[in-house]
């Protein structure tokens, strides 16, 4: 049997989720006002002004001025900041994550196979082509890198995975240090044509290696790169 909340706070935070999934609301659906929600759940406007303070924390509610409380578009933004924070004091953990993500985008290019459709082939060239182009020309390609995988995940079939993975990305976004280097890019860039290669070649096996190539190499430079900082000290 399902425990019950500890505290009136959870009860009445739960009931609210309850009524936004027995209601089938979505994003941008309006909530009873607080008055009325406090009438359906039996319990004092306090009560609901609290819970709702809590779910906009969550990202769940949005409480917009003069208008009420409505369904929120659910974010990993809060995820992602509570991560990326985590990561500037304990830089170690930044290397634990590379391996998260690797098993993930691993998992999900096992899932793609060898049945890539020549649409998102297509795509993986075009974002390749213009990984090339700015890596000649000195400049990162962050926005590329993420789309790259974004394709893969999306050709993978699986909308958690890639709901998940997303999390991964912008987070990647936030502690990736743009580098000018055009070694360093170029290698970055061959890394994303060796997997797009072999998805060209029907290659799933080869993908996967190239793959973990391409997160062993993320993994030596945070491995460098923290082994330079530990110096200074």
């Amino acid at each position: 049997m399902k425990d019950e909340p500890d505290t009136l706070h959870e009860r009445v935070v739960g009931a609210i989720k309850d009524y936004i999934m027995e209601h089938k609301l979505r994003e941008g659906d309006r909530l009873p006002g607080e008055h009325r929600m406090a009438e359906l759940l039996g319990v004092s406007r306090t009560s609901v002004r609290e819970a709702m303070a809590t779910l906009v924390a969550l990202g769940i509610v949005e409480v917009q001025s003069g208008r009420g409380a409505f369904v929120r578009d659910f974010s990993l933004k809060t995820f992602v900041d509570q991560i990326s924070f985590r990561i500037e004091l304990f830089r170690d953990d930044l290397r634990e994550l590379i391996e998260i993500r690797r098993l993930l985008e691993v998992y999900s290019l096992g899932r793609i196979g060898a049945d890539m459709s020549e649409r998102d082939l297509a795509a993986l060239r075009d974002v390749v082509e213009k990984m090339r182009v700015k890596a000649a020309a000195g400049q990162d390609f962050i926005d590329e890198d993420i789309q790259f995988h974004s394709i893969l995940a999306e050709a993978g079939g699986s909308r958690i995975l890639k709901f998940i993975l997303e999390g991964f990305w912008e987070l990647q976004r936030k502690v990736r240090r743009v580098t000018e280097d055009l070694e360093m890019l170029s290698q970055r860039q061959k890394e994303h044509e060796d997997i797009l290669k072999a998805l060209e070649a029907r290659d799933a096996r080869g993908a996967e290696y190239f793959m973990h190539k391409h997160f062993d190499a993320m993994s030596a430079k945070i491995s460098s790169v923290a082994d330079q900082q530990n110096n200074r000290i």
